[in-house]
């Protein structure tokens, strides 16, 4: 019989560290996104925000998975979690000191972009350290419902805190990050137990090693840039203030609950994920978990009705999970652990293009098309990306078992 998780060592301090991660940046990030749409009015800038947070990711995100190829993974989370924590204190001081200008939103949330361009890698790069290989998918759905059960309390919290005013929101998001980095700082020891050797190679030399062998490497390749793509057209997160205000008409509080409402699907699907063994066949259940995440979010872009809207958002986020947790699963146990914070940063460049560049072209293009367009054309173009990839990457179509899946790199 299976070890329960919860007892091995470590990781329940990892889980707990995961979900206030998650709260701080579910939390901030929709503050931020509904303060600059209260300042501004103009879904062009919701963009913006997106577009902030991602732009640390190009610039700093392979650099970071080679660090984490080095130096203790869980040290680097209590960096970025501090880091976090002054970003959060950052908002707070230029909102009671009452600026109006945009620009200081935008350059504390790159700044907070930078602490999840570490953190991002190294969080999933910590599970196999700390679960092993044999109870891996069990430990990743586990650590995804902690982090949709972040996500999904996160917004509501928000909502409910900027009602008091924003100020209130990053003061709390504050002190998230800071209790984030004091249990970062108690899982430290276990968590060091297996780094790699330090390499003489160039850092140059190990940053085109791990992006040689992610694109060399087609089931790797073809999981990592089916969730880029899809969610890339797929994604409405920067567009709920618009819903929430303008079209649904249910403020602030309603805000929170739509963008806790995938996190609620989410965190249903990865519960059971975690109690059974890996569905099968993989690679077909994955890609049609994409296509099925495509029709929601066609429901929700023609909905009204708050009720339907919120049970679409909750259809989408599960089937997001399931075709998450089975990609993850793939990604981790076709690589090393010696090469795992490269292929991670790899990975996590293209799930933050497509989530924080997804939330820049959703704004763009509501901004030009409107609001509902621009929903209905990324959704009926994630669809078709599911649809594509089936034909692209056979080896992704025509896997079985995840627990079949051994080192795919050769290294």
């Amino acid at each position: 019989m299976a070890q329960p998780l919860l007892r091995v060592p470590g990781f329940a301090i990892y889980l707990i560290a995961r979900f206030l991660v998650g709260l701080t940046l579910r939390a901030l990030v929709l503050a931020v996104s509904f303060h600059v749409y209260e300042l501004t009015n103009d879904p062009i800038a919701l963009g913006y925000v997106g577009l902030a947070m991602f732009l640390p990711v190009v610039g700093l995100g392979l650099v970071a998975g080679d660090l984490l190829d080095r130096f203790n993974r869980a040290s680097m989370l209590i960096i970025s979690s501090l880091l976090g924590t002054a970003c959060a204190l950052g908002f707070f001081f230029i909102t009671i000191g009452g600026t109006t200008a945009i620009w200081p939103f935008y350059v504390l949330i790159a700044l907070f972009g930078v602490s999840f361009t570490f953190a991002r890698p190294a969080m999933p790069a910590l599970v196999p350290q700390l679960v092993g290989s044999a109870e891996l998918t069990r430990g990743i759905a586990m650590a995804s419902s902690t982090s949709q059960m972040a996500t999904m309390l996160g917004p509501p919290v928000a909502g409910a805190l900027l009602i008091a005013g924003p100020e209130a929101a990053y003061a709390v998001t504050a002190f998230f990050s800071f209790i984030a980095a004091v249990f970062w700082l108690t899982l430290r020891p276990q968590a060091g137990s297996d780094i790699p050797a330090r390499s003489e190679q160039s850092m140059r030399r190990r940053i085109a090693d791990g992006l040689r062998i992610v694109f060399r490497t087609p089931l790797i390749l073809g999981c990592m840039s089916l969730d880029l793509f899809a969610m890339l057209l797929g994604s409405v997160v920067a567009l709920l203030p618009i819903f929430a205000r303008d079209i649904l008409m249910v403020g602030p509080f309603g805000l929170g609950l739509l963008r806790a409402a995938p996190a609620v699907g989410a965190t249903l699907m990865a519960i059971a994920l975690s109690r059974f063994m890996a569905p099968r066949p993989a690679g077909a259940i994955m890609l049609g978990s994409v296509a099925c995440f495509g029709v929601a979010i066609v429901v929700f872009g023609l909905s009204t009705n708050i009720v339907l809207s919120l049970a679409a958002l909750a259809v989408s986020g599960s089937f997001d999970m399931l075709s998450n947790v089975l990609r993850n699963t793939v990604v981790q146990l076709s690589a090393p652990n010696a090469i795992r914070g490269r292929v991670n940063a790899v990975n996590q460049l293209f799930i933050s293009g497509s989530n924080e560049l997804g939330d820049f072209r959703a704004g763009v293009s509501a901004g030009l098309l409107g609001t509902i367009p621009a929903v209905m054309v990324g959704a009926i173009g994630t669809i078709a990306v599911a649809a594509a990839w089936a034909v692209v990457f056979p080896s992704l179509r025509k896997l079985d078992r995840v627990s079949d899946v051994r080192d795919q790199t050769g290294e």
